[in-house]
């Protein structure tokens, strides 16, 4: 997490000068972590930009599309609505380290902070993230969350663990397939409008596109 953050002044003046509220019903909501893991346990897609962007090549869930990872509804909905990628291209989970190792076979390694290392799945494993695996073999290329590294993000999991009893959720990266991953405001509102995502957490500000009525 060594990219630019934006307080929520910043981003309450980034909507005024935008006029969003044109496009989107905005609230503030001051448990933002607890909003969107309701939204996610009802089979929602929250986009989630919070603190610093991270530096690399992945998305470490402060710039995030996340989803209930036990449902491959959530997969379809990811792919159809943001990514439009390749259908066997697979998308990673983030996973609480207080219940890692019920869902991954971790061997000799004892730490996996970054989403790039694939392991192999446990049966709970299987049944709780087969949206977020790789559907040929079964493995999971997880982001371990630790609370000490990331204490909103790995609250935000332990209140869907607490509503869902599961320990994790899809995490895939906040961008249009081709697109460098999301770091400003100005890049998540570009991103949301130009692709069917609906809801976006900017901070503590929580988005929705606005239904269009039909006459």
């Amino acid at each position: 997490y060594l990219g630019p953050k934006y307080s929520n002044k910043a981003i309450e003046s980034y909507i005024n000068q935008s006029g969003l509220a044109g496009r989107y019903e905005i609230e503030f909501v001051d448990d933002v972590e607890y909003f969107i893991a309701q939204m996610l346990a009802d089979g929602e897609v929250v986009a989630r930009f919070k603190g610093a962007a991270e530096w690399g090549a992945r998305s470490l869930g402060n710039r995030a599309i996340l989803a209930r990872p036990d449902r491959m509804e959530s997969f379809f909905m990811v792919n159809d609505q943001v990514k439009m990628r390749d259908f066997w291209m697979p998308f990673a989970p983030s996973i609480l380290r207080e219940f890692h190792k019920a869902y991954l076979q971790m061997g000799k390694v004892t730490s996996a902070p970054f989403m790039i290392t694939s392991f192999d799945s446990t049966g709970r494993g299987r049944r709780e993230f087969c949206a977020a695996m790789h559907n040929r073999d079964k493995t999971l290329r997880a982001q371990i969350v630790d609370k000490s590294v990331s204490p909103s993000y790995h609250k935000l999991i332990s209140y869907f663990h607490d509503l869902t009893g599961i320990g994790g959720v899809l995490n895939t990266s906040f961008n249009l397939h081709g697109y460098p991953l999301v770091c400003s405001p100005q890049q998540a509102i570009f991103t949301t409008d130009s692709c069917n995502l609906r809801y976006l957490a900017l901070e503590n500000y929580f988005l929705a596109k606005r239904v269009k009525s039909v006459s």
